[in-house]
């Protein structure tokens, strides 16, 4: 700070000398100026560029010390600099000033799944000595990735039917969604359980579906299906199951329950994401979940990753490794969505269809009508007649036929086809006329061609999976 009030005043000291140099004459005080006096001689006189060039000063002074060419002269100058100013990487720096790209901001804050905290806490029960619970709540309120977490797993909470849901109710969060352990099927008298907090601000209560909850004697499971406020157009919905395996359980047969509930709620939706986590101890979903991804990559306990994260999803979520809650064993997961949707993932394909009507159809077979097909099936040889005769087909429809580009964005759902693109414009040109009770009419309609669409599209897949996979064994 120092060495530029030193400058600042050296160069003062020189533009004064200079001014009253080129001036050739004093004030009338004896070489004292008044401040009139000096903006007088400020606008008839004008400073060389050359005098300023090695000297970095900032615009507002500039903008009131400096002669008006001068002064843009320098000011042009730190602009052109700026527009080539370069980091030590090779990549040009954003101008100081400019926006931060606000849309950009707002569009980041749209991520495609949500964010995860998973934990074994080994009880939240609210008792003498027990302050884990407290703790999550403070956690919730002042630690940034748990207050935005779309949803917390825990597993081993201890509850049971004598733990009332308002005692277990997060700000933000409400009530879980749980399984406890239940005595007589488990043969234990405590421990065990697992539930899952939602975010109010991910997704509402209403649209939010308890799928499966199950206890029994190697693991306790629930299992919620959420839409949330923002989901890709790929998915439809996100499936969530928490579970807890036992340390002592089967683990073949812990496995295969698990993975039943899972195909269970692929049935429901394909194309969902299909979350898992939990704390599976020794038991190992490779060989029933081959398609499934495994994400946590942290110890979540000593030397050992027991909780983990599988989703049906490649490339879904990130792990980092959180301090435990409370005093329990087990390290928090916090599992960040990476996951980057079609739309930016992969590019808009462009595709030439022919655009056909009633005109175009009575053009073609007229073009048929007309043709001498004794001279096109001559040949002896039925192959080459036949590639004949399929040219000169696709000849008379590319000449006749008009064509157009349409454009094929990788979001696009299978089902929807151009009858129900037809119908849903025509529901908006009805609403935009007033013609509120055609445009319900209408919606029956087009409900019906949704039901149509989707069920032509499952006997297609139908068809091919049955007929490329077990067409060799007469299976039907």
């Amino acid at each position: 700070m120092d060495l530029r009030v030193s400058s600042l005043v050296i160069w003062i000291f020189i533009l004064c000398e200079f001014v009253l140099k080129e001036a050739g004459c004093t004030g009338q005080h004896g070489g004292q100026y008044s401040r009139d006096e000096l903006m007088a001689l400020r606008w008839s006189h004008s400073i060389g560029s050359d005098v300023l060039s090695g000297l970095e000063l900032p615009l507002e002074m500039c903008g009131e010390c400096l002669p008006q060419p001068a002064y843009r002269d320098h000011q042009q100058r730190q602009r052109q600099q700026r527009r080539t100013r370069v980091s030590p990487d090779g990549v040009s720096v954003r101008k100081r000033g400019r926006r931060g790209g606000v849309r950009l901001k707002l569009r980041n804050q749209k991520v495609s799944l949500a964010s995860l905290i998973l934990a074994n806490t080994r009880s939240l029960r609210t008792c003498s000595g027990n302050y884990r619970l407290d703790e999550l709540h403070a956690n919730v309120r002042f630690l940034e990735e748990f207050r935005n977490a779309g949803m917390m797993c825990f597993c081993e909470t201890w509850w049971d039917e004598n733990t009332p849901h308002d005692k277990t109710q997060i700000n933000g969060f409400g009530t879980p969604f749980r399984t406890d352990r239940d005595c007589e099927v488990t043969g234990k008298t405590g421990g065990g359980g697992v539930a899952i907090y939602v975010n109010e601000r991910l997704c509402k209560r209403g649209n939010i579906i308890i799928r499966h909850q199950m206890c029994t004697p190697d693991l306790e499971l629930v299992s919620v299906s959420v839409r949330p406020v923002y989901l890709p157009r790929e998915f439809g919905q996100v499936f969530v199951t928490c579970v807890y395996v036992h340390p002592k359980a089967k683990d073949a047969r812990a496995a295969t329950t698990i993975a039943d509930c899972v195909h269970r709620l692929q049935a429901v939706s394909p194309t969902a994401p299909n979350i898992l986590v939990g704390d599976l101890n020794h038991c190992d979903l490779k060989r029933v979940l081959p398609d499934f991804e495994q994400f946590v990559t942290c110890t979540t306990r000593i030397d050992k990753t027991l909780d983990k994260c599988y989703c049906n999803i490649k490339g879904a979520y990130r792990s980092i490794q959180k301090p435990p809650i409370g005093s329990s064993d087990h390290n928090a997961v916090l599992l960040l969505p990476v996951y980057i949707q079609k739309l930016k993932r992969e590019k808009v394909a462009s595709r030439t269809i022919h655009t056909w009507s009633h005109d175009t159809e009575e053009k073609l077979k007229g073009c048929f009508a007309c043709t001498d097909w004794n001279v096109l099936s001559e040949s002896a040889d039925v192959e080459l007649s036949a590639d004949v005769v399929t040219d000169y087909i696709f000849f008379c429809e590319n000449m006749i036929v008009p064509m157009k580009v349409v454009k094929i964005f990788p979001n696009n759902k299978p089902w929807i086809t151009k009858r129900l693109k037809s119908k849903i414009i025509e529901k908006n040109k009805l609403f935009g006329e007033g013609r509120k009770r055609e445009g319900k009419m209408l919606q029956k309609e087009i409900s019906k061609a949704i039901r149509e669409e989707r069920k032509r599209l499952r006997d297609k897949l139908e068809t091919r999976f049955c007929g490329g996979m077990f067409g060799e064994l007469g299976v039907h």
